[in-house]
């Protein structure tokens, strides 16, 4: 008898533990009633529990509409994510209004389920802040979010960002989303990282780890990037911005830089902006130290279709010839214009000796560049200044991205 109550109470109190790892819903109902008209409103822990359980536990997909009234610390608790897998994802559009949710640990190391914030998106996520944030899961693994997939226009990230915290996954990994994936228009765009990112596999980038059929535009990562071979594959594809990417003639891949890190001492395919081949990537730069086993580049790991008004100043280092200041190969871009790296930071432009029409310059050379490179950008507003002691040392001057302003 005594040994039957023993296990009883044993097992109670492991119940116990486990129920307040997670954070709670409290009784009380949200204000709003979830509309796009009436949204809920958001305040305090228990009203993002609350509203994370409306999610997940499925009904009506267009009234989960939301706005954080306030800043919320998760700290002391497990977040289990917002619109969790396929079964229940996230339609609607979450407002931060510029604040902060802080402290937030997510561990779905043990679950096939995307791991952030919010696990999967099919709706928008604008103006919120992740402040300390530890999420660690297996595929498709975000601060904000682990996948964001849809086929509508206005699908995405919006002017958000993430810093101080760890993001590690084994693939499709980003320091803000894990995957990107749309058949239509989705977007992240005006967002930063300054995540530290760990993958193991492949996609695995400082804002994103794997980007199909959609834009990445007005976005930069500051944090380190690192790739380390898991018991089964090398890693591949690694890019301080972007891991990944497939992008048709309809998406962007455009202002965005890196200035973090972008480490993967057994790893291929590893860029300071973006790690594979891309189609068309513009106004682009990187100023973070690249290294890898075989085809690193400055600012692309593989080959780029189209490659405009991008530059490079930060050192690239390989174990084989397969390295560039601007592209880990000897191809680099079918059609390009106005590619410029630091002297010394790579033996040449692309790998294997090759420059093709890249430059070499000085850091004298780069006071002017900004100029340069706005006059061959036809779209307004002007997007590359310059300026003193952004990057680097305080007496360099190098050009520089200064968000697009878009109506």
């Amino acid at each position: 008898m005594r040994k039957k109550l023993a296990a009883a109470t044993t097992a109670l109190v492991a119940a116990f533990a486990l129920c307040s790892a997670a954070v709670p819903a409290q009784a009380a109902s949200l204000s709003g009633s979830g509309t796009q008209a009436d949204p809920y409103l958001i305040a305090n822990v228990e009203d993002l529990a609350q509203f994370r359980d409306i999610v997940n536990e499925g009904g009506d997909i267009y009234s989960t509409n939301a706005k954080l009234t306030a800043d919320i610390d998760l700290q002391g608790s497990t977040w289990v994510p917002i619109g969790l897998d396929n079964a229940s994802p996230f339609y609607g559009s979450f407002d931060g209004q510029g604040h902060v949710i802080r402290n937030m640990h997510v561990d779905m190391s043990n679950e096939e389920s995307p791991a952030g914030l919010f696990s999967e998106v099919f709706g928008s996520i604008h103006n919120l802040g992740v402040l300390n944030a530890t999420v660690t899961g297996t595929d498709m693994v975000g601060a904000i979010a682990g996948s964001i997939e849809n086929s509508d226009d206005g699908t995405g990230l919006f002017n958000c960002w993430s810093d101080g915290g760890t993001v590690t996954g084994r693939s499709m990994v980003g320091g803000l989303v894990g995957n990107m994936r749309s058949s239509g228009q989705a977007t992240i765009t005006g967002s930063y990282n300054g995540n530290h990112v760990i993958g193991y596999e492949n996609g695995i980038g400082g804002v994103v780890g794997w980007v199909y059929n959609a834009s990445v535009i007005d976005s930069h990562n500051a944090g380190n990037v690192e790739a380390a071979a898991s018991e089964y594959v090398l890693p591949h594809e690694i890019g301080g911005v972007i891991g990944h990417a497939v992008n048709s003639n309809t998406n962007e891949l455009n202002a965005l830089y890196n200035t973090g890190n972008v480490s993967a001492p057994t790893g291929t395919l590893v860029g300071g902006v973006a790690g594979n081949d891309v189609m068309w990537l513009s106004n682009a730069y990187n100023t973070g130290k690249v290294s890898g086993a075989s085809s690193v580049g400055g600012v692309i790991g593989g080959t780029a279709d189209d490659l405009h008004n991008v530059y490079n100043i930060g050192s690239v280092t390989a174990q084989d010839n397969q390295y560039g200041a601007i592209s880990g190969t000897s191809d680099g871009a079918f059609n390009s214009s106005n590619l410029y790296y630091l002297n010394g930071t790579a033996p040449s432009a692309f790998a294997e000796g090759q420059d093709g029409d890249a430059h070499a310059k000085s850091i004298a050379d780069f006071e002017n560049l900004a100029v340069v490179l706005h006059a061959l950008y036809s779209a307004a507003p002007e997007i590359w200044l310059n300026t003193r002691g952004q990057v680097g040392e305080p007496t360099e001057q190098l050009p520089w991205l200064q968000p697009i302003l878009r109506g």
